[in-house]
């Protein structure tokens, strides 16, 4: 008897992948690509994996049950393509590449939640805990999650801050300053939804210093103008505002309520000794409290704020014999802004109405999943 002809309406299309349709692979998995419209008739085309039991048993728990079980029990003996057992997947195919091929991601890139986020759903569903595990090992280490991190993030920053001073349109072979790192609205939903909990501090933290005024989405936007007052051209950073539910935003808030509340330790840390009697002591640290502070204080930047405090105060020097500090001055100074810094970063970590709360949350997401 003659096999049926497929409806007209919604033929199939089966087509093998460039790269992962082996010859000697003994199973076919099929995954789903969009439909496309030909010559009035809608086509649902279905990719073709050609790949080896072995490899799919030993990294993923899911296909080791599956493939153990004896046939048909594990899979349809009548589904055959290719001379070998095919296995229809509900997936699409380009998270299913991704997933097989395993590929390396780029650092600092604020796209690669985006690329790893299907990887990491078909990770889960089959239980291939290694290579979740792995994915966000790699991924993690972009954000701080200690001090000293977080510090050479900001050098990081600062450097490449400098090298965009004179940047054209606020664009350097193409990309703009914000483009060179981790953008934290989507670390957020991915760091949520996968227990990736680790980098969320980090995350929050950089979220609450950024502007809602600047959205990601709205400022790469075609119709955006790329004038003067764009935070793209300016080289500030921009936040996916969008990706972030009701519960996130409370977080952020309480996040940028705690920062600013920190602000008053720099008072204390930037005041003269009552002995000193060099008035550049005293220049300097009115240079630090009301220029300098001021600035990070509109975003909720405290750590910004103090290690530019730090770094501005050897520097102070430069300007002039006015403004010389004096060695136990400085040195009381760095002390107390070192002091400062440890503690509103191990608080902002540890911080009942934010970090704790959100772990209890991000864990209750990862169940769910």
């Amino acid at each position: 008897m003659a096999a049926p002809t497929p409806s007209r309406a919604t033929p199939e299309r089966r087509m093998h992948h460039n790269t992962l349709y082996f010859p000697d692979g003994d199973i076919v998995l099929s995954a789903l690509v969009d439909p496309v419209q030909e010559e009035g008739i809608l086509i649902h085309p279905r990719q073709m994996f050609r790949v080896h039991r072995f490899i799919l048993r030993r990294n993923s728990l899911f296909f080791s049950d599956m493939l153990s079980l004896p046939a048909p029990e594990a899979l349809d003996a009548n589904e055959m393509y290719d001379g070998v057992p095919l296995v229809p997947m509900q997936d699409s195919a380009t998270d299913l590449a991704s997933l097989l091929n395993a590929l390396p991601f780029k650092h600092k890139d604020p796209n690669t939640p985006f690329l790893i986020r299907g990887i990491l759903r078909l990770a889960v569903k089959y239980d291939m805990n290694p290579l979740r595990a792995r994915i966000l090992e790699h991924w993690a280490a972009d954000w701080p999650r200690t001090l000293a991190d977080w510090d050479h993030f900001e050098s990081d920053i600062a450097l490449m801050k400098a090298r965009y001073d004179n940047a054209r349109d606020g664009k350097l072979d193409g990309l703009f300053f914000d483009d060179h790192f981790p953008e934290p609205a989507l670390a957020i939903r991915v760091a949520q939804d996968f227990g990736c909990t680790d980098i969320l501090p980090a995350a929050y933290y950089r979220v609450a210093c950024v502007s809602v005024k600047h959205d990601w989405t709205r400022a790469r936007a075609a119709e955006a103008p790329l004038t003067v007052t764009s935070p793209l051209v300016r080289g500030e950073f921009t936040a996916r505002w969008e990706l972030l539910d009701h519960a996130d935003l409370v977080r952020v808030l309480a996040a940028r309520e705690f920062l600013s509340s920190t602000f008053f330790h720099l008072a204390d840390a930037l005041k003269t000794d009552p002995e000193c009697d060099n008035v550049a002591c005293e220049n300097v640290q009115a240079h630090l409290r009301e220029a300098v502070v001021p600035r990070y204080q509109a975003r909720s930047d405290v750590l910004g704020a103090i290690n530019a405090c730090l770094k501005l105060a050897y520097k102070a020097e430069e300007f002039g014999s006015g403004y010389i500090m004096c060695q136990a001055c400085k040195g009381e100074q760095d002390d107390q802004l070192n002091y400062w810094k440890g503690i509103i970063w191990r608080d902002f970590q540890t911080s009942s109405d934010i970090c704790l709360f959100l772990r209890i949350t991000s864990i209750a997401r990862h169940i769910r999943v």
